[in-house]
């Protein structure tokens, strides 16, 4: 993946190239230090923090397979400190070291991303009036503080509610671009002091959803009701007395 966490700049692919690249960015650290360097500031690659691995992968401590076992000829037996089993095929088996250097027609990337591209992802409601996040598995330690500092990065906020008893918090945005960027921004990948938070969308109102095509004026909130529909309930006053008073309300139906 060309760009990855080097903020976009080519490294050079031929020997000579990459030694002149590799002896300006050294000295480039050594008079500069960090700050002169771009990439080692830029911020982590979400992809990469996605599919990195969060077990150990104890596959690549275990010894080489015996080429002469596959060959048939290796005569060490149970001596013999390699692997004695024949090699897997399929798509990885037949890989080029060439490619694998430059990139280029890669199966061990190709089986990295198409992973990613499997990783659970956030599902977004249809209410478009929906910009509360909920934020699981909270606690005492983890303050409002805490939430405004990560969230406000994403946009406004116009309230957070933390509700300790139940271990969550629900994060309200004013807007519904500000809440989706972070829902996919943090999605399966927020800790907090040392604790991983679980981040969602919350769930609707028990009322009609509002979609785009409502507020386009093509859905139901555009379409008029049909002759024979009943009409909606008035509310009257039984007898006279003051507008505001409630006590005094009655339904009256058609």
């Amino acid at each position: 993946i060309p760009g990855i966490g080097t903020g976009g700049e080519a490294i050079p692919q031929s020997a000579p190239n990459r030694e002149f690249y590799q002896n300006q960015m050294a000295e480039k650290f050594s008079t500069e230090g960090v700050a002169g360097i771009e990439h080692l500031n830029a911020r982590p690659n979400e992809l990469l923090q996605r599919i990195a691995r969060t077990t150990p992968y104890y596959k690549r401590n275990l010894p080489h397979i015996c080429s002469f076992f596959v060959k048939g000829t290796c005569t060490r037996g149970a001596e013999c400190p390699y692997r004695h089993e024949m090699p897997s095929t399929g798509e990885l088996a037949e890989q080029n070291i060439k490619d694998r250097f430059y990139g280029v027609n890669d199966p061990v990337a190709k089986k990295i991303l198409d992973r990613a591209d499997k990783l659970p992802k956030p599902d977004t409601p249809s209410d478009l009036t929906i910009c509360t996040l909920y934020v699981g598995g909270i606690d005492e330690t983890i303050t409002q503080e805490d939430l405004r500092d990560i969230f406000y990065a994403y946009g406004e906020i116009s309230g957070i509610r933390m509700m300790y008893k139940n271990g969550c918090a629900f994060i309200t945005y004013t807007k519904r671009a500000d809440a989706e960027l972070a829902v996919e921004s943090v999605f399966n990948k927020l800790v907090i002091k040392g604790r991983k938070l679980k981040v969602t969308w919350a769930k609707p109102a028990q009322r009609g959803a509002v979609t785009a095509e409502d507020l386009a004026g093509r859905g139901p909130a555009g379409v008029p009701p049909p002759p024979n529909a009943r009409a909606a309930p008035t509310l009257v006053r039984a007898h006279r007395c003051h507008p505001a008073c409630r006590r005094c309300r009655r339904v009256r139906r058609p």
